[in-house]
Parts: C-alpha cells; sequence; structure tokens
C-alpha cells in the first residue's frame, strides 16, 4: 500500500482504495475466484478507465488454470472499463524496466508459495514443466490475445 500510495502522490495521481472481507462464499468457490470477482465488481463501479498491470505471465497462467478446467481462457486486454496494456509483456521485461529505470518494485510474498494458491503451483511447477514441451507457449498466448483484440 505504502509504495503504491508514494508513487501516485508523487505523480500526483488520484489512488482509490477499496475495503473488502470475504462473506457468504460457496464452498465450491476458490478464494482466488471471490477476490477477483470481488475485485473486477469494484473496478467497474468507476466511471473511468482502471488499468491494471496484468502481464503476459498472468494471461499463460489463466490460460493453464482454464485449459485444466477444459476450456483454454485467453485474458482479454480489455474488459468494460479495465484495461491491462501490459498484457502481452513477459513480466521479466517489466521487471527490468523497473530495474534499468530505478523504479521501486513489490512482490507479493504468498506469490512465491505454491502451495498457497491453485495459481501459484501453475506458476511454479507447471509453467516451467509445459515450456520444456513448448517452448513457445508465450508466442502462442501472445499472438491469440493480439487477434482477439482486432
Amino acid at each position: 500500500y505504502h509504495l503504491v500510495h508514494k508513487f501516485c502522490r508523487d505523480r500526483h495521481l488520484n489512488l482509490f482504495i477499496g475495503d473488502k472481507t470475504m462473506v457468504n462464499v460457496e464452498p465450491s468457490t476458490s478464494q482466488e475466484k471471490y477476490w477477483s470477482d470481488l475485485r473486477n465488481s469494484w473496478f467497474n463501479s468507476f466511471d473511468g478507465d482502471v488499468i491494471t498491470g496484468h502481464n503476459l505471465d498472468d494471461a499463460v497462467e489463466y490460460y493453464l488454470m482454464t485449459a485444466f478446467q477444459g476450456e483454454g481462457h485467453y485474458t482479454n486486454y480489455r474488459n468494460g472499463n479495465v484495461c491491462r496494456p501490459y498484457l502481452t509483456t513477459p513480466k521479466s521485461d517489466l521487471v527490468q524496466y523497473a530495474e534499468q529505470h530505478q523504479l521501486e518494485w513489490f512482490e507479493d510474498p504468498t506469490n512465491g508459495n505454491p502451495d498457497f494458491t491453485y495459481r501459484n503451483r501453475i506458476r511454479h511447477e507447471i509453467v516451467p514443466l509445459v515450456l520444456k514441451v513448448n517452448s513457445g507457449l508465450y508466442s502462442t498466448v501472445k499472438r491469440r490475445i493480439i487477434e482477439r483484440t482486432k
């Protein structure tokens, strides 16, 4: 929170903060889906565009998560007023850019724990295995996202 607050303050950007608590979750609903739906609902309550930092790594993880559930879905570049300008940019490029320009970077510590969420297991265990079989996975997902924006 402090990093984002400072970033916005230094650049005279508006910062909106939501505070939500988990209530009445269906047992079959994952916590990740619950929070994602809640976050998207909040984003959609704004009149203007909401820009997120989703990147190509996120899109690949989402594609694999949904493929393992029977349907491979691609993340949309835009969903209503939510725009993801970095969706076709690998996370490594964003990290490199931040390092080159001495930008502060915050990584959620829970992202490193494969036991914390299904998505983390996909990120840390499945993606490396899939890349051994299909080294073009990122290119394929990127191409499909671009095709869908036309």
